[in-house]
Protein backbone atom coordinates (compact mmCIF):
# COMPACT_ATOMS: atom_id res chain seq x y z
CA UNK A 1 0.00 0.00 0.00
CA UNK A 2 3.16 2.35 0.10
CA UNK A 3 4.61 1.58 -3.35
CA UNK A 4 1.13 2.72 -5.10
CA UNK A 5 0.36 6.41 -4.18
CA UNK A 6 4.40 6.37 -4.32
CA UNK A 7 4.39 5.35 -7.57
CA UNK A 8 0.80 7.66 -8.80
CA UNK A 9 2.52 10.35 -7.28
CA UNK A 10 5.65 9.60 -9.16
CA UNK A 11 3.65 9.64 -12.23
CA UNK A 12 1.97 12.62 -12.05
CA UNK A 13 2.69 14.91 -9.21
CA UNK A 14 0.45 17.49 -10.10
CA UNK A 15 -2.14 14.79 -8.51
CA UNK A 16 -0.15 14.16 -5.32
CA UNK A 17 -2.82 16.79 -3.02
CA UNK A 18 -5.67 15.20 -4.60
CA UNK A 19 -4.58 11.44 -4.03
CA UNK A 20 -3.44 12.98 -0.76
CA UNK A 21 -7.17 14.05 -0.02
CA UNK A 22 -8.75 11.34 -1.03
CA UNK A 23 -6.56 8.74 1.00
CA UNK A 24 -7.75 10.79 4.07
CA UNK A 25 -11.18 11.14 3.53
CA UNK A 26 -11.51 7.15 3.44
CA UNK A 27 -8.93 6.80 6.55
CA UNK A 28 -11.12 9.15 8.63
CA UNK A 29 -14.29 8.01 7.08
CA UNK A 30 -13.22 4.51 8.39
CA UNK A 31 -11.46 5.12 11.85
CA UNK A 32 -12.33 3.30 14.67
CA UNK A 33 -13.79 0.83 12.32
CA UNK A 34 -13.91 -2.96 14.18
CA UNK A 35 -15.34 -5.37 11.51
CA UNK A 36 -13.30 -7.29 8.97
CA UNK A 37 -16.18 -6.24 6.85
CA UNK A 38 -15.62 -2.31 7.47
CA UNK A 39 -11.52 -2.83 7.06
CA UNK A 40 -12.31 -5.09 3.54
CA UNK A 41 -14.61 -1.57 2.56
CA UNK A 42 -12.03 0.82 3.58
CA UNK A 43 -9.04 -1.10 1.51
CA UNK A 44 -11.00 -1.42 -1.54
CA UNK A 45 -11.98 2.44 -1.25
CA UNK A 46 -8.29 3.01 -1.06
CA UNK A 47 -7.82 0.74 -3.75
CA UNK A 48 -9.84 2.93 -5.62
CA UNK A 49 -8.37 6.01 -4.49
CA UNK A 50 -4.77 5.21 -5.68
CA UNK A 51 -5.72 4.08 -8.86
CA UNK A 52 -7.77 6.64 -9.92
Amino acid sequence: MTAAPQEAVTKDPAKAADLTAKVQAVITKYQGTTTADEACKAYDELITAIKG
